[in-house]
């Protein structure tokens, strides 16, 4: 997901997600974290974002038991 993608969702305070395009969100957010390094500094930034991609897998989690 582009910064741009995502500051078209947060800069809009009247804009609403379904659940499905907010988990959706969060998958695409989730990933970008995870980076597939081949070389040492890419290695060293994907093991930076380690505790956020668990933070949205976790956020991904909890949504499957969201009460609609």
């Amino acid at each position: 997901m582009t910064v741009e993608q995502l500051h078209d969702i947060l800069d809009h305070k009247d804009k609403k997600l379904s659940i499905n395009e907010l988990c959706q969100v969060i998958y695409e957010l989730k990933n970008d974290t995870l980076m597939y390094g081949n070389n040492e500094q890419e290695r060293v930034l994907k093991q930076y974002y380690y505790g956020e991609s668990n933070a949205f897998q976790i956020v991904l989690d909890l949504l499957e038991h969201l009460e609609v």
